[in-house]
């Protein structure tokens, strides 16, 4: 971003998303024997009890991603604050991000052995939190940076599979658009919400804050899903 206009990353991310789409368009196929009657359409709406754990779930995975959005925009100014170089601060908040490439598939394996998803998410979101907050100390910096992306991110597979415990596959589709709908209405203000904070504080270390109680707040929703699944089984 120092080097590069600031229209750069945003034109790599869209052609990225981009080819994900058109290969998705031009390569995805349905399995044999999947494909719906000619002439059928999908049932529209969800029951009572999709809709409720569809809402739920989404978030969870809205609450998760909102904390990361807010450690990516202001964890860089909490280093800067903490005494490190702009160039610094870039590289150790990447770390953390290139460090989910390897902590995401590694629960996933994990919970596969284990069948045990909550404890996956209920162990690595504590441990990232608490290194989320150390954070902005420069003797603790690099080494929470590079443990929040091995821990705090781990759990992302485990919460976006909730949305197919959430609902059926028949009406997945109608589902995935009100799961999005809720993820986007609670992620979109978070940073701005962040933003917000740091303007009336001037203590960028109190946006980390709020990153730390919204990934508490994926928690608290993970286990109203949990409970919730159970009530309307």
């Amino acid at each position: 971003m120092t080097q590069f206009h600031w229209r750069l990353p945003r034109a790599i991310a869209a052609a990225d998303c981009t080819t994900a789409a058109l290969a998705l368009w031009l390569g995805c196929r349905a399995p044999n024997g999947s494909a719906a009657p000619r002439g059928a359409a999908a049932p529209a709406g969800l029951p009572q009890r999709e809709f409720w754990l569809t809402l739920l779930a989404a978030n969870v995975w809205a609450f998760f991603n909102a904390g990361y959005l807010v450690f990516l925009s202001f964890a860089p100014k909490a280093l800067l604050e903490s005494g490190f170089a702009a160039q610094q601060a870039i590289h150790v908040v990447g770390a953390a991000s290139a460090l989910m490439m390897i902590s995401i598939p590694l629960s996933g394996v994990i919970v596969d052995r284990s069948a045990r998803p909550d404890a996956v998410l209920y162990l690595c979101s504590p441990v990232g939190l608490i290194y989320l907050l150390a954070l902005p100390y420069a003797p603790f910096a690099v080494v929470s940076c590079v443990l929040f992306g091995l821990t705090g991110m781990g759990p992302a597979g485990v919460i976006m599979a909730l949305s197919g415990q959430a609902m059926s596959s028949a009406r997945r589709a109608f589902g995935m658009g009100v799961f999005s709908t809720i993820y986007n209405a609670i992620t979109a203000p978070a940073s701005a919400l962040a933003g917000w904070i740091v303007d009336r504080t001037g203590v960028p270390q109190d946006a980390l804050i709020l990153a730390a109680s919204l990934f508490a707040l994926t928690m608290v929703a993970n286990l109203a899903f949990r409970v919730a699944a159970r009530r309307l089984r």
